[in-house]
């Protein structure tokens, strides 16, 4: 009997023990599960936070609407079919080695600036071909640029490859210095162009740095102010004055989604993201800017195969063209025809001038302008000047 009580006692110790292990076991599974309901029911509110979140703002875009940008009608009316296409002159050679830029003269029709390779700026009779003058600038000439003012007519701005800028004088048939500058730091690209409005110019360059120069009463330019960017300045022009603007100096940087514009009263700067998304993706650089005749739009040459149109002071796009080439190594040009119903460009590797229409976007004639890619285009009073590396500067006119 003893030893049968002992046994059920040791059999009620081992039932104690293995029960009690158990329910440890249990206790300890339920404090995990507590655990992890406590972190579904955080993570449950969490959500059904962002839920309402999205509801809002479901309930907030629900009132917005996505559209096409409205195309002004102005941009959307074709041109008459006469556009440039007939060969006036030719100067061949017109320096010695490639010539790289190009201007007319906005009273004198018959004049012409050339600058190139051979380190000399040139000013032709175009219609009589001959030699007017010649100016050493001791450095390959990028660009020349005669003051688009009637007032200041005979000043030709040029820029060399050295950063060297000089304000020339034509008087008469001879030029004469005025005024050199070395304000720019680094060799390599250099843009120039004169504002609109007074005896004032831009320069801008390589080294990341675009200066605007005035001059005082006795023609002595100075500084006004710089500015400063994270690349190369590739491209200037100016948009004259309007009735609620003021004259604007814009601008465009290698490897940057803003063009810059300068209010040339007040000299402040402010800059406008060509992303419509804002997002600062760069996926091509605007090499060539250009102002239309009515003073509204902007012509942009970039590095990517495509010209664009945008109005001044916006970001979207309300014309493109395709169709030539234009890569990241070229140097694209495009103007505006007179009649803004058509625009130009060069083409990267050969001496083809296009010709799209602006209202349909389309290609409407090609041809063959130079025997050598064109480095330089310009318009004055209607005629276009081309600059090649085949030494020619040719003038055309509309047919």
């Amino acid at each position: 009997m003893t030893s049968e009580l002992a046994a059920v006692k040791a059999e009620l110790s081992r039932v104690v023990a293995v029960s009690s292990e158990k329910i440890l076991k249990l206790e300890e599974e339920n404090d995990v599960l507590a655990e992890a309901n406590e972190l579904l029911m955080q993570e449950n509110a969490r959500l059904r936070s962002e839920l309402e979140g999205l509801k809002a703002l479901d309930v907030s875009m629900a009132t917005l609407t996505v559209s096409e940008p409205t195309v002004p009608e102005d941009l959307l009316t074709p041109g008459d079919g006469v556009f440039t296409q007939k060969e006036e002159a030719v100067i061949s050679p017109a320096h010695s080695m490639n010539v790289l830029s190009v201007s007319g003269h906005v009273t004198r029709s018959n004049i012409i600036a050339s600058g190139a390779v051979d380190k000399c700026v040139k000013v032709y009779d175009w219609k009589s071909k001959q030699l007017l003058d010649t100016f050493d600038a001791g450095a390959p000439v990028l660009a020349v640029s005669f003051h688009p003012q009637v007032e200041y007519a005979d000043y030709l701005l040029v820029s060399c490859m050295d950063g060297h800028s000089y304000v020339l004088m034509l008087n008469g048939t001879e030029l004469k210095l005025v005024q050199a500058f070395h304000d720019h730091t680094r060799q390599g690209n250099v843009r120039h162009i004169w504002l609109s409005q007074g005896l004032a110019f831009a320069t801008a360059a390589s080294d990341k740095t675009a200066h605007l120069y005035r001059s005082s009463q006795q023609v002595n330019f100075t500084i006004a102010k710089s500015y400063y960017f994270n690349g190369t300045v590739e491209a200037l022009t100016v948009v004259p004055a309007a009735t609620t603007e003021a004259e604007q100096l814009v601008i465009a940087v290698r490897d940057d989604c803003y063009v810059h514009y300068v209010d040339c009263t007040t000299l402040e700067k402010i800059r406008l993201n060509m992303n419509a998304d804002g997002i600062e993706h760069v996926s091509y650089t605007i090499m060539d800017l250009r102002v239309s005749p009515s003073g509204k739009y902007l012509l942009a040459a970039t590095d990517s195969n495509r010209h664009f149109i945008f109005q001044v002071k916006t970001n979207v796009v309300l014309r493109s063209f395709y169709g030539h080439t234009a890569g990241a190594y070229s140097q694209p040009r495009a103007l505006w025809h007179t009649s803004e119903k058509y625009i130009l460009s060069n083409n990267e590797g050969d001496g083809t001038i296009y010709i799209w229409s602006v209202a349909s976007e389309r290609l409407v004639h090609q041809f063959k302008a130079h025997d050598k890619l064109i480095r330089d285009m310009d318009l004055v009073h209607g005629v276009v000047l081309t600059a090649s590396y085949d030494k020619a500067v040719k003038v055309w006119t509309d047919q």
